[in-house]
């Protein structure tokens, strides 16, 4: 009986609650770039069990892959401009673009994007309303405030309302 215990035991441990926080990179998303290349968000797990990410940009010309930037310097440009800190392990963007070998667009999670070319950073556009959905092209957004829609152009933030009928109860979107 011990015996069948131990083995159940051993199974157990395969299960997907306890194998997939040790699995990594299962969500593999590649940016394609112009000239031969793509970058994706590596995952990898440190000594205390918790993952880290890093961004890589990998050259299909040469054949070769590199860390995509420097994520401690990043960390530290977006604590400046954004007045708290973050893990260079654990950086909160998602990668729109890459411009060049160096320069990359991103977006937060309050939607702001911003242009990074390895020594500075720079905001295109602030933070939207909770809620917003962004074009295709990133040059507009249209959010829901009180039942009725708004349309925000970018980078200029400009709003407009464009519907006035909506309530709480019988809103749009």
């Amino acid at each position: 009986m011990d015996q069948l215990r131990e083995r159940v035991n051993s199974a157990l441990r395969f299960t997907p609650r306890n194998i997939y926080p040790i699995l990594t990179n299962l969500h593999l998303r590649p940016n394609f770039v112009k000239y031969g290349g793509f970058s994706y968000k590596k995952e990898s797990l440190k000594e205390d069990g918790k993952k880290a990410y890093q961004f890589v940009f990998v050259d299909l010309t040469k054949g070769q892959q590199r860390e995509m930037f420097d994520h401690k310097h990043l960390a530290e440009k977006l604590g400046e401009k954004m007045g708290q800190e973050y893990d260079p392990e654990n950086l909160p963007v998602k990668i729109e673009r890459v411009t060049d070998w160096n320069g990359l667009v991103f977006s937060m999670p309050d939607l702001s994007r911003w242009m990074y070319d390895g020594k500075s950073i720079v905001r295109l556009n602030g933070p939207l309303p909770k809620g917003s959905v962004l074009s295709p092209d990133k040059k507009k957004a249209v959010y829901v405030e009180d039942g009725n829609l708004f349309f925000v152009k970018l980078p200029s933030m400009e709003v407009t309302q464009i519907t006035t009928d909506g309530t709480e109860d019988r809103g749009y979107g």
